[in-house]
């Protein structure tokens, strides 16, 4: 199989793209589905880059059909041909966002995760991210747990943030240590999860 060549620069790109389709899933959530202006203004700009790397694997005597044997090729395609369709939504004189566009969305962030994880493969935080209280910070001087210490550590315990980053640690834990790793729906997890992150960030 002829080598990609892929750098480290286009799998950057991959992460930039991929928050592009997060950003836009969590847009096109609900029962009105909207894109955004400034990401419908991303849409040309990121199916032109996308149509030169597979124009530089042609170059290469990668053609069309042997894409399906580079998942980062099938995935560029899949990407060009999305953006396109939201650059036309928006040359539309009404335009209206297909219901399943957030999950196509979602679907294309959770393959561009799974690329950069194969390019550059990333290790499981293993770090609890729970308060660490030291004896000479929780305690006062005559020795009695500081009550101030202590509601800081409770308010910590109990922020949906810190819950939320404890949940996508434990189901990359879990993926790991699954005798069915393979299957897509770990990865979809995570990215549902990235996306009720970033909800939570909004409200």
């Amino acid at each position: 199989m002829t080598d990609l060549h892929w750098s480290p620069k286009e799998f950057e790109w991959v992460a930039q793209v991929r928050q592009v389709l997060l950003d836009l899933a969590r847009a096109c959530l609900g029962d009105s589905p909207v894109v955004p202006m400034h990401l419908a203004q991303q849409a040309t700009p990121t199916a032109e880059r996308a149509r030169q790397l597979l124009e530089a694997a042609r170059n290469r005597g990668l053609s069309e059909a042997t894409w399906a044997q580079y998942p980062p090729l099938q995935w560029t395609e899949a990407v060009r041909l999305l953006f396109i369709e939201i650059a036309e939504l928006y040359l539309s004189d009404r335009p209206t966002v297909p219901d399943n566009l957030s999950e196509r969305a979602l679907e294309l962030a959770s393959t561009a995760q799974d690329l950069i994880q194969t390019a550059q493969p990333v290790k499981t935080e293993e770090a609890d991210d729970a308060i660490e209280i030291s004896s000479a910070s929780t305690t006062t001087d005559s020795g009695a747990m500081n009550p101030a210490v202590l509601n800081e550590a409770a308010n910590h315990e109990t922020d949906p943030r810190v819950l939320m980053g404890r949940l996508h640690r434990s189901l990359k834990r879990e993926w790991a240590d699954s005798p069915r790793d393979n299957v897509p729906e770990w990865q979809q997890l995570l990215t549902l999860l990235e996306v009720m992150q970033g909800l939570y960030d909004r409200i």
